[in-house]
């Protein structure tokens, strides 16, 4: 068990005498443009990144010289917004976390975060596969805004937006953060929008820790959770995350994150961190998502979620006593029973009674799949559906 203190105390050991991490010097190639952010993932930014996915004391003094020090060194006083100089200008990844620091570790107003939300409210691209808007000028960045806008820089500029206070917001920002999230939805967490069953980034669907630019589904899970989001869109990801617990109820880690200073654990191994923020994504969500919205999915399991179906089924039986069950004949006709009364078993068994139930008979007896349409008749369900 990799125990979270020891780590963060190793890390702020590893600083050097000015109270910063590993920096390239005056004559490397990428001075200065790129310090502080390289080298990879030893320098300032991926340093306090680690910090914050650790849940640091955002009060601790010892994140403040740093945090400044990389603060002020990417922030970009023309556009008033942090970048790499000319290269990939602008990039909403590298925004988005230094937006995500900034909320974490200092919950105070900041104007470069203020001017940092104003710019991409006006000029974030959310296209698809094609643009949907006319080109701007920093189309001309196909890295960061080609045809199909890197969802990785929506991501993370969601989650810088998900760790600014809710009332600071204003609401060109909320609209910022909502289209966001409907990027996110649309691809739902992991997948292609064109080809629904394929992962849309390679490694995505890979559990990782920390998150830097590259995230994973569970970390876009987490975000998601965070903002109170709940989709039948995120069902198709929770069920991967769920079909990647193991046996004692923890998560390994599936992909590391090489370089750092220091190692947060080894490849197909039990991981804290994972497992922490995989349990509280499922536990969140584990009663957020009714059996209709995962039908509609067609996300709906008989085994895996049969606790949902019996919950349904018993709360439509106190309102509605009978239900239908639709078969197909040996012929290949749809047949629908007029009414009958379904008793259901935590065991995935059940009690079926009707009075003339020979069409169901014969049906099942060339093909055993059927389909159970049990309506909630609940006055006041549907009142509260139609508010």
């Amino acid at each position: 068990m990799i125990r979270r203190t020891e780590l963060i105390e190793k890390i702020f050991s590893a600083c050097d005498e000015s109270g910063l991490w590993k920096m390239i010097p005056s004559g490397h190639k990428y001075y200065p443009d790129y310090l502080h952010y390289v080298p990879n993932y030893k320098a300032l930014l991926w340093t306090l990144i680690l910090l914050a996915d650790l849940k640091c004391d955002p009060l601790d003094e010892r994140i403040r010289k740093p945090l400044q020090s990389v603060k002020d060194h990417l922030f970009d006083e023309e556009h008033g917004i942090y970048s790499l100089k000319e290269d990939h200008f602008p990039i909403p990844c590298l925004n988005g976390n230094l937006l995500y620091l900034d909320a974490y570790f200092n919950a105070a107003r900041d104007f470069r975060n203020e001017g940092l939300l104003d710019f991409f409210s006006r000029n974030q691209r959310f296209d698809d596969g094609e643009y949907i808007e006319p080109k701007n000028k920093f189309c001309s960045n196909t890295s960061c805004y080609g045809k199909h806008t890197c969802y990785l820089g929506v991501v993370k500029l969601l989650k810088g937006i998900s760790f600014v206070p809710r009332e600071l917001l204003n609401d060109d920002w909320v609209r910022l953060r909502n289209r966001c999230v409907d990027f996110v939805l649309k691809h739902k967490i992991c997948y292609s929008s064109h080809h629904p069953d394929k992962i849309m980034i390679s490694k995505l669907d890979l559990l990782t820790f920390p998150n830097f630019y590259k995230g994973d589904f569970l970390e876009i899970l987490w975000i998601l959770k965070r903002e109170g989001v709940v989709s039948s869109s995120l069902v198709p990801a929770l069920k991967m995350l769920k079909s990647k617990q193991q046996n004692d109820g923890t998560w390994n880690l599936e992909r590391k994150m090489h370089n750092m200073v220091v190692s947060v654990g080894t490849v197909e191994r039990y991981n804290p961190f994972v497992s922490e923020r995989a349990q509280e994504v499922l536990t969140y969500y584990q009663d957020k998502l009714t059996l209709e919205e995962m039908i509609a999915d067609d996300q709906i399991d008989l085994k895996e979620d049969w606790n949902k179906i019996y919950d349904h089924f018993n709360q439509a039986f106190r309102s509605n006593f009978h239900v239908s069950i639709a078969s197909v004949t040996e012929d290949g006709i749809p047949s629908v029973t007029p009414i009958g009364t379904l008793f259901l078993n935590r065991d995935q068994t059940g009690f079926y009674f009707e009075k003339f139930p020979k069409r169901l008979r014969e049906s099942a007896r060339g093909n055993g799949n059927v389909c159970v349409l049990g309506v909630n008749s609940s006055t006041v369900l549907w009142l509260k559906a139609l508010i």
